[in-house]
């Protein structure tokens, strides 16, 4: 005769403890499961929902694939299609004005001078893999951001109305960055 708890077990109803204490594991095992299971779906089905939603919205406004200077097979806050509609709603942009253009996309960190004396400065570095935090950083004098750069070009590299050229869209923060301060 066993003790289990405040009961006494004899050894004939052994098996049948040792089934329900098996049955309690598996109930427990199968919800640890399944609530697994729906967080990775819930998690991959939202990213890639509002991924897709970015991508059919540009390219059901514009018309348009833009052209990668890297394969991005990562995502800041701020995704790339996101950016591209930013740039070119704030440009005047439609499908119609980029029927013969190029849009070029690159993500870089990018560092400038915040005072007003020196806002031309200005280093790029091309960004291929995910960082741990794609905030903006102010360090002694200078700041630092990881910046969507999209280029609208005419055919043979010429620049075109509505304003074209050089579209800078914060990678964190979703801010159009004036062309100003590069």
């Amino acid at each position: 005769m066993q003790k289990t708890g405040t009961r006494k077990v004899y050894p004939s109803e052994q098996p049948r403890v040792q089934l329900r204490k098996m049955r309690k594991k598996a109930v427990v095992l199968v919800t640890i499961c399944v609530m697994i299971i729906i967080v990775v779906f819930f998690e991959f089905f939202v990213f890639r929902t509002s991924t897709e939603d970015y991508f059919a919205t540009y390219y059901n406004e514009f018309n348009k694939t833009p052209t990668t200077l890297y394969n991005y097979s990562f995502s800041p806050p701020v995704s790339m299609y996101r950016a591209l509609l930013i740039a070119l709603k704030s440009g005047g942009w439609s499908a119609r004005s980029l029927k013969n253009m190029t849009i070029e996309v690159e993500l870089n960190y990018d560092a400038f001078a915040t005072n007003s004396s020196n806002s031309s400065l200005r280093s790029i570095h091309p960004v291929t893999q995910s960082v741990a935090d794609w905030s903006p950083q102010q360090i002694n004098g200078t700041t630092y951001r990881y910046i969507w750069t999209i280029i609208v070009e005419g055919p043979g590299s010429f620049r075109s109305i509505p304003p074209a050229g050089y579209y800078y869209v914060d990678a964190a923060t979703a801010e159009l960055v004036p062309t100003g301060i590069f």
